[in-house]
């Protein structure tokens, strides 16, 4: 089976789950960063949109987690930022998407990162090559929207909770589900929501301990034959 032909064949799921237990030491983190630290929550959101910027072994910029949130962060804070703005309902258009292009271009440079701010230059030559700012955004161009409903949800549901305000919990959870559903209408928005969650925790063992991950990859190997390798942990049940 030629390289071209297994790449095609392989296939990734990737689960989080998030027990109640977890939640429960989450919320207050919630709630607080909404309602008194807004700028940290749009600093926590642009983190997690950082994170999952796809990966390209031929940057630096772009080969791993770390590096990918230290400089796609302010690239994202700059996303947000004019959502806030211009929020109706945060449609880019062509001329919106190249004035995020040229500003990714210039805080990549202002952080040495010449190589990888050229390549999200290429998007002005094109419309492309996939995996840019521009890409991203173009395909993804009401995801700020759908991150402040995400937000709204998550501070009525904390909100409701902490008053105990939840007399028609039907009503409410309805309310929340409708404010947070947008976000997982694109794959980008559902590694974002994600990458947030996990941004939450700042790797507390406390909480860890409570939320499920799992990586399931399936290929086809040289028979032909659906082969499949697990990886991940499993949340405690205490």
């Amino acid at each position: 089976m030629d390289k071209r032909k297994r790449n095609r064949e392989i296939r990734f799921r990737y689960c989080l789950n998030i027990s109640p237990k977890a939640f429960q030491k989450l919320r207050l983190r919630i709630q607080t960063i909404i309602e008194k630290f807004p700028e940290q929550q749009i600093k926590q959101l642009a983190g997690a949109m950082a994170k999952v910027v796809p990966y390209l072994d031929d940057f630096e910029g772009r080969k791993n987690i770390s590096t990918r949130k230290k400089i796609y962060t302010p690239v994202w804070e700059t996303f947000l930022g004019w959502n806030q703005i211009e929020f109706s309902p945060s449609l880019f258009n062509s001329t919106k998407i190249m004035e995020m292009v040229e500003k990714t271009r210039e805080l990549l440079l202002a952080q040495q990162h010449k190589a990888v701010a050229d390549f999200e230059g290429r998007y002005e030559l094109h419309k492309g090559p996939m995996g840019t700012i521009g890409d991203i955004i173009e395909k993804n161009s009401i995801l700020g929207s759908h991150l402040q409903s995400l937000s709204d949800g998550l501070h009525t549901l904390t909100q409701a909770i902490a008053t105990n305000l939840g007399k028609d919990y039907n009503r409410i959870i309805q309310e929340v589900f409708r404010e947070i559903k947008p976000i997982w209408s694109t794959s980008y928005g559902v590694f974002a929501c994600g990458a947030y969650f996990l941004g939450l925790t700042g790797n507390d063992p406390a909480i860890m301990q409570y939320i499920d991950r799992q990586l399931e990859i399936e290929y086809l190997d040289d028979k032909n034959e659906v082969r499949a390798i697990f990886y991940g942990s499993s949340a405690s049940m205490d």
